[in-house]
């Protein structure tokens, strides 16, 4: 079954998005960092940075710092649940840095190949740019 192999910590090998012509632009870098852990209960988080985001010079930061440190980081983090036909995963996302995330479906399309787990967003349209995003996982062995 799908969801007990979705089930554990998993570190991020790429993230990628691809726009319809197939362009393809990494968002963190092409070195990001991050990992997603998937409970039994059904829960989740998931966080995503670029390995070089740039470190507050006080413990007050400034406009631009807060605006470098927001714009390479992302997470979320809600309650899953497996569509084992469809091949889906859906978070009901509960926190996330964008709020405009909180309270909404997130669908993602699963493959699941040995140890690594590749996920996939439906087209998607930010701002007028369509893309789809890829995200390839591998499991933390325990």
């Amino acid at each position: 079954m799908a969801k007990e192999r979705i089930i554990g910590a998993w570190k991020l090998v790429q993230f990628e998005l691809s726009d319809p012509n197939g362009n393809h632009i990494y968002p963190f870098g092409k070195e990001c960092i991050g990992f997603a852990v998937f409970d039994k209960s059904g829960h989740m988080s998931v966080q995503i940075m670029h390995p070089q985001r740039p470190v507050f010079k006080t413990d007050l930061p400034t406009a631009e710092e807060i605006h470098a440190a927001y714009s390479t980081f992302t997470g979320y983090c809600g309650e899953y649940e497996v569509n084992e036909a469809e091949g889906s995963l859906t978070t009901k996302v509960k926190v996330a840095l964008d709020p405009r995330w909180v309270g909404t479906d997130q669908l993602r399309y699963f493959q699941l190949d040995g140890n690594r787990m590749t996920l996939l967003t439906p087209l998607l349209e930010v701002a007028g740019i369509k893309f789809k995003a890829k995200l390839d996982w591998q499991k933390i062995e325990q």
